[in-house]
Formats: structure tokens, C-alpha cells, sequence
């Protein structure tokens, strides 16, 4: 029949397939969520973009730099020791005290990986599990690298902080996965922020290792 040939259904019109349809008994489909409230909405962007950005200025540019003048750095060799003779044996710091625009960029990663979470929250809550572990994961990830700055940078606890950076490091990796599976662009906001996680990291295992 006509109808046959357009549907390339056996069934006669009118008639759906057995389980082909979203009402079918025993179907299996996620709980409908409910329409965020603007205010709520705004609220929780705020509160997921403000406090990264908050979290990351616990830690001052001041106090950054001051630890500079308090530790020893690494040192390595010139760029030119390999081509001049008499720069030979020069060595320079490995590190640099950092600038107001690398600070101001420490504090616009922790924004971003923020507003990655706030997108993992807006499309799943915290009723279903990928958004609770989306938000969890964030949450840890963002109290870990507070703890670890401030060890690192304000205490001086050189050991402790090589210690608490890969604990940093292990959950900032938890939050991308647990926020990618939650939306692809969450996770993805959260690995800028995991790249430069790693070479803090390296600096501290750096420094420590100068400051025995």
C-alpha cells in the first residue's frame, strides 16, 4: 500500500511500533526538570563565578611576591652559555616573581572553571547525580587550590605544599571529568585551569628542592 511504501511500516495507519514511543510502559526516561528561576539563576552564577574568583585572592599578588624575596630560587643557565664564551657559568633564577597580569589571569581561570560549574548546575541541578557530581567536584577542587596557595605561598610550607598540590592537581582532574560528563563545555573551561595547576605545581616541587 501507499502507506506502506512512505512508512516502510507493515502496521496500518495510525498504528505505532511497541516501544518505539516515549509513553510506553516500563520506558526509561529522566525526571523532567524543573525551569530554574531567573533570580535563583543569577544567585547561583555569582555565587559559582564570584567566589573561584574570590577563592583565588585569598592568596595576595603582595604575599606572591614577598615569598620571592624570602626563598631561594632555582637557578639555570644562560640562554647564551652555548654560544658566548664568557657566558659561560652565568646563571639566572629559574623563576620571576609574578606580575599584576599574571595574577589578574590566576584569578580569571578560577572565574572560568566557576562558570563551567554553573553550566554543569544549570543543566542537571543537583537532583541527578552528574550534576551533584559535577558541583561537588568544583567545589573541592576550588578549597584545595585556596589550601594549597596559601601553604604554599603565605606559610612557606614548602613539603606540605608539594603534598597538597597533587591532592589539588587529583581533584582539579576529577572536576573536568565529573564536569565534562556533565556538559562538554564545563570540563573544557576547567582545563586552563588544570594546565596552569601543573606548572604551579612543578614550581613548588622546584622550589622546594632549592629551599632544603
Amino acid at each position: 500500500s501507499a502507506h506502506a511504501r512512505a512508512t516502510m511500516s507493515m502496521l496500518p495507519p495510525g498504528v505505532r511500533p511497541p516501544g518505539l514511543m516515549k509513553d510506553a510502559p516500563g520506558a526509561r526516561t529522566p525526571p523532567a526538570r524543573k525551569p530554574v528561576d531567573p533570580s535563583l539563576g543569577i544567585a547561583m552564577l555569582v555565587a559559582f563565578v564570584g567566589l573561584g574568583a574570590l577563592f583565588a585572592q585569598l592568596t595576595s599578588h603582595d604575599t606572591m611576591v614577598a615569598f620571592f624575596e624570602t626563598h631561594t630560587m632555582p637557578t639555570r643557565e644562560t640562554t647564551h652559555h652555548k654560544v658566548f664564551d664568557h657566558a659561560k657559568g652565568r646563571e639566572r633564577p629559574m623563576y620571576k616573581p609574578p606580575t599584576r597580569f599574571m595574577f589578574l589571569g590566576w584569578v580569571i581561570l578560577h572565574a572560568v572553571a566557576g562558570l563551567g560549574g554553573y553550566l554543569s548546575w544549570l543543566k542537571h541541578g543537583l537532583q541527578r547525580p552528574a550534576g551533584r557530581h559535577a558541583v561537588i567536584s568544583h567545589a573541592a577542587s576550588v578549597a584545595t587550590h585556596a589550601a594549597w596557595v596559601h601553604a604554599l605561598f603565605a606559610q612557606g610550607a614548602l613539603g606540605l605544599s608539594v603534598w597538597l598540590g597533587r591532592v589539588s592537581t587529583l581533584a582539579l582532574l576529577a572536576a573536568v571529568l565529573a564536569n565534562g560528563r556533565a556538559r562538554f563545555e564545563s570540563g573544557a573551561m576547567h582545563v586552563p585551569l588544570a594546565f596552569a595547576t601543573r606548572e604551579l605545581l612543578q614550581f613548588a616541587t622546584n622550589v622546594a628542592a632549592a629551599n632544603r
